[in-house]
């Protein structure tokens, strides 16, 4: 969104609908507070800010929750991947060649079957590299999200939703106003050129000529 993707090691990005670009050049530390396991993870404790950036992962504005400090998660931060020391890839993000309409049952047909396949995959890639045959177990630890599991990508098909409903229901509320609008018009202008109305109907004029003839007038 702004700035630049980190170069070096010491170097972080910052999400940034918490941070303003004003914040790039400066610099955060790990809080000392956390514990040694959480500290010997990382080569680097203090990074300094080269930009800020939007992730898919976070569609809301919520960031969601965590077991640290307050529960909530205020925002988030990249690193390159050779700050993180002796650590084994726990997630992976894929980007499938499913075709369609998000949100369709199609296209869930298809991703479902992508994920089954996958799912496989990385069970035989694991057992390969543990030399483990108890792929049973192994298909438990596994776990394959989609879209559909994140809860910003839920929320906002329910907010999407909610916002083609109500364009269903403007058309309807509109019309109404302009029908009452019309009906108040016509009322008053009978009560109010009733004697107009009566004397163009008393010289042989029909009702709508009438109403035309008095329109004319009032114009």
């Amino acid at each position: 969104m702004s700035g630049q993707i980190p170069l070096n090691d010491d170097e972080c990005v910052m999400d940034a609908r918490r941070f303003k670009p004003s914040s790039i050049g400066k610099s955060i530390t790990i809080s000392s507070g956390n514990t040694p396991e959480i500290l010997g993870k990382f080569t680097n404790r203090k990074f300094k800010i080269t930009g800020t950036v939007s992730s898919p992962q976070y569609i809301n504005v919520d960031r969601g929750t965590t077991n640290m400090g307050a529960g909530l998660v205020a925002g988030f931060v990249f690193v390159k991947s050779s700050n993180f020391m002796n650590s084994p890839y726990t997630t992976v993000f894929l980007e499938s060649d499913v075709q369609g309409d998000i949100y369709t049952e199609d296209r869930k047909v298809q991703v479902d079957a992508h994920t089954d396949e996958l799912k496989q995959a990385v069970v035989q890639q694991i057992s390969e590299k543990t030399n483990s045959t108890t792929n049973d177990s192994l298909m438990q630890q596994v776990r394959v999200l989609t879209r559909e599991d994140n809860a910003d990508y839920s929320l906002y098909k329910t907010d999407s939703s909610i916002v083609e409903d109500i364009s269903r229901v403007f058309p309807v509320f509109f019309f109404l106003v302009a029908a009452l609008v019309c009906m108040t018009t016509m009322v008053r202008m009978v009560n109010e050129e009733r004697a107009q109305i009566g004397i163009l109907k008393s010289l042989g004029y029909s009702t709508p000529s009438a109403i035309k003839e008095l329109h004319n007038l009032l114009i």
